[in-house]
């Protein structure tokens, strides 16, 4: 006999208790990859008054018509795909995430998320929806008005994150750093984001933010980085080389139309002396339009030169950066980069 829809979800509801939350209370064993025999999970079930006449037919039922895909038969036996709460870690193969990804939350734990990133918090690992709608619907379970979050998932799984998809519209992923994280532009147009290759039409611009570093960078340091006359038309000619040469990285961070950063990363050999293995990817020209911009665009830009350099053949990438510059430092930091070198400079007298 078929399950009346609100019987479905009631039993839907107590199967998650069961393989998601509360196994160890019911006496139900799970394995490594969160797997109970189905035919155990049926006599936990019968042992509850509700369900003393529930069938094998009526569970598969349930896991047929979940229009989430919470649960999975695979042979003989039964498991929840996401959502664990219980002490006992579930594991997943490891999986690349799409570039970007979304998670629906709450305007209080905003302020959180901000500065510690997203966390499992009372689940196993971080949810997160492959589109906005399922984001927006996961976030009104805490909020009327949810926020929703833009994850740059790609970014994060090549820093290290770890990323698993155990059905086609969800990833779950470690701890995810608030540098990987923004809040979405919905519905906007003019707030589109793209990296891409630099083109000749992009100097103009790339040079506004070079001649704003090195006015940034002067006021560091008055002689070492003292500002050339006409340094402007000088780095034209610099720019229409590298952008045009096969041999460099160059790569631009659109937004609403605009350039706000780039990166110029150069593959050369390490001096006779040194061997670490193989090409160093260099990056020298490297800036964002606003400081607060380096954990975002900066880092995205970054790791972006690092895939291609990586590709390439790279074994280490080296990165300029003035002693001052302390939102760069924080996001090189973050990135996984250390410390090699420091110069220091004086006036010869």
């Amino acid at each position: 006999m078929m399950l009346s829809e609100e019987r479905r979800k009631r039993l839907s509801k107590f199967l998650s208790l069961l393989l998601r939350h509360r196994p160890e209370k019911f006496g139900l064993r799970l394995d490594e990859h969160g797997f109970a025999p189905l035919e155990e999970l049926l006599a936990v079930v019968r042992r509850e008054r509700e369900w003393e006449q529930v069938t094998k037919e009526q569970i598969r039922e349930v896991v047929a018509n979940s229009d989430k895909q919470r649960f999975e038969i695979a042979g003989s036996n039964i498991r929840a795909r996401y959502g664990h709460s219980a002490p006992q870690r579930i594991t997943y193969p490891e999986a690349e995430p799409p570039e970007i990804l979304y998670h629906g939350t709450s305007p209080q734990s905003l302020p959180a998320i901000r500065t510690e990133g997203l966390r499992p918090m009372r689940r196993q690992y971080v949810h997160l929806s492959t589109s906005t709608e399922q984001a927006r619907e996961v976030g009104r379970r805490h909020s009327r008005e949810p926020v929703l979050l833009t994850v740059r998932a790609r970014a994060a799984w090549r820093a290290g994150v770890k990323f698993y998809q155990p059905e086609d519209r969800l990833y779950l992923s470690a701890a995810i750093p608030a540098v990987f994280i923004e809040e979405a532009k919905e519905n906007d147009p003019s707030q589109e984001r793209a990296i891409r290759k630099a083109q000749p039409a992009d100097i103009p611009q790339m040079v506004d933010l070079s001649e704003q570093k090195r006015i940034q960078y002067q006021s560091y340091q008055p002689t070492f980085w003292r500002k050339a006359a006409a340094a402007r038309e000088k780095q034209i000619p610099h720019f229409e080389r590298v952008v045009s040469s096969d041999r460099v990285i160059a790569l631009v961070h659109e937004s609403a139309g605009s350039i706000d950063g780039f990166v110029i990363a150069t593959l050369v050999d390490a001096p006779p002396v040194y061997d670490p293995g193989g090409l160093t990817c260099l990056i020298d020209d490297f800036t964002v339009a606003d400081a607060q911009d380096w954990a975002t665009t900066g880092l995205a830009l970054l790791t972006e030169a690092n895939r291609e350099a990586k590709a390439r053949g790279a074994v280490q990438t080296v990165v300029v950066c003035g002693h001052q510059d302390q939102p760069k430092r924080a996001m090189l930091a973050a990135g996984g980069f250390s410390l090699a070198s420091e110069w220091y400079v004086r006036e010869v007298v």
